[in-house]
Order: structure tokens, then C-alpha cells, then sequence
């Protein structure tokens, strides 16, 4: 049965030949695929090409930015997204088609995101977290920020499945771009004024204990406990770098929403 709606799947790229494959691959139940390319110098393009992918290029212009270029440019109404080290499963591709067939009362959808650590798909401390990556794109803009964010308060339905992110090869890797991300959206909030909050910073330990025991992430082994310890060293993180933004030791980069952590 051919749906009613159509729908454009998207991705951004940059430097992403290793997993890209995977990822293209699990989207081609949509009626378009694209990348959005940041300027890769690897083989990403190509391998989009091989696959028959529409590919559109522009210059990193900050992540919410770079999702709204997107919407602009997809040929269908309904977009759906994901990032190039995550892999659509096939629950959530029959939900999204059973939805479009349907008569759509909403402009924004969740979707469930699951994350893998130590080789084990956590299933627990609040790990499968509900983002807004199907939607209008008439409809719906994404924030100015480093998450995703819509702008519009409007009523959204959650799809159920999920989206698998394989979120880094090793745990140095894992850090290092958590920590550039906590950096970036650091210095990008100082900018709005955001200033250090000695209280936020004291309650790191409560989001360790939220997510390793209220949310049972305990439940998933180590993998559990390295997840809810990062969720709450990220606080730390974030604020030190307010801090030395506070005290002049860290020099704001300019435009630092258009740094790349990914």
C-alpha cells in the first residue's frame, strides 16, 4: 500500500565512511534519501553516490542550523533524521510508514534513541531517550543549539522503536567527544549569558544516582555505571568550562556553535 504522505530521510555527514554504509542502508524504506555533507574529505560522498543517495553539500553551520538547511532542501513535506553512526531499526521504519498512512494529526514525532557501550545496547538508567527527528518541515524548525531541539511548542506523538547509536569505538573516543560537545555548548550558552552555577555543579552526584539507581541503570552492568557516570562528569565538564570563561582563562572561540564535534 502506497502511503498517503511521503517522506525524505536525511542525514549529516562529515567524515563518516565507516559507518555511513549501515546507516544509508537502514533508511531506504523512505521515498527519499539525503546527506547533508559538511565538507568530508574521506569517501562518504561516494559511498551516498554508490547507493543512489541525493547528496547536498554546505558548510557546517552549527547543528540546529545545519538540520533547518536540511528541511529546506528535501523534495517531501514529512522529514525524518539521523546522525551517520546511527542505524534505523526496522520496527520504527514500519511505525513511521503506518503513520504517514495515516491521517496525521500531528506536526513533530519522538523517536527512541538506543546507545551502546562495552559492546552491550543499554536498556536501562533512562538510556532510550526520545528525540524529535520526524516532523513537518513546514511545520517545524530545530534551535540554534547542540541538541536536538524544536522551537515550536506544538503537541508530539511518540513512535514507537527506536534509532541504535554505536556511540564511539572505544571509551577514550566516547570522552573526548563528549567533552568537546559539553565545551562547545558551554561556550555557545555563555554567549547567551549563561554564567557558572556553583549549585548545578554540586548536584553532578545527583544525576549519577537518578540515573545508576532511581532508573535502574545498574541493570546494565558496567556499561551502566560508565554510562551514568559520564551523564554526570558532563555537568562538570560543562561547568569548568563556564568557570574559566568567568575568570578570562578560556578565550570564547568566535561563532563556536559552528565548531564540529561530531
Amino acid at each position: 500500500m502506497t502511503p498517503k504522505n511521503k517522506i525524505t530521510a536525511f542525514v549529516l555527514t562529515y567524515n563518516g565512511e565507516h559507518y555511513i554504509e549501515g546507516c544509508l542502508k537502514s533508511l531506504m524504506w523512505a521515498d527519499e534519501v539525503m546527506i547533508v555533507d559538511s565538507g568530508s574529505k574521506d569517501n562518504t560522498v561516494e559511498i551516498a553516490q554508490r547507493l543512489g543517495v541525493r547528496v547536498e553539500t554546505n558548510p557546517w553551520a552549527g547543528y540546529g542550523n545545519q538540520l533547518n538547511y536540511a528541511l529546506s532542501k528535501a523534495s517531501n513535506d514529512w522529514v525524518f533524521f539521523t546522525d551517520q553512526d546511527e542505524v534505523v531499526m526496522p520496527e520504527l521504519a514500519d511505525n513511521i510508514r503506518k503513520e504517514l498512512n495515516s491521517d496525521m494529526g500531528y506536526n513533530a514525532y519522538r523517536t527512541g534513541g538506543q546507545n551502546s557501550l562495552f559492546g552491550h545496547w543499554l536498556q536501562w538508567g533512562g538510556t532510550i531517550e526520545a528525540n524529535i527527528r520526524f516532523v513537518n518541515r513546514h511545520k517545524i524548525t530545530y534551535c540554534d543549539e547542540q541538541h536536538t531541539r524544536i522551537c515550536e511548542q506544538v503537541p508530539r506523538k511518540t513512535i514507537k522503536g527506536v534509532v541504535r547509536h554505536d556511540m564511539a569505538p572505544t571509551m577514550l573516543d566516547w570522552w573526548d567527544r563528549s567533552f568537546k560537545l559539553a565545551t562547545i555548548e558551554a561556550e555557545v550558552n555563555y554567549a547567551k549569558g549563561e554564567r557558572f552555577s556553583a549549585f548545578k555543579t554540586a548536584m553532578f552526584w545527583w544525576r549519577f544516582v537518578r540515573r545508576y539507581v532511581f532508573k535502574l541503570g545498574f541493570l546494565d552492568g558496567w556499561a551502566g555505571l560508565y554510562m551514568a557516570l559520564q551523564r554526570s562528569i558532563y555537568i562538570l565538564v560543562y561547568q569548568a568550562c563556564l568557570l574559566e570563561l568567568d575568570r578570562g582563562i578560556r578565550q570564547p572561540k568566535e561563532a563556536p556553535e559552528k565548531s564540529k564535534f561530531r
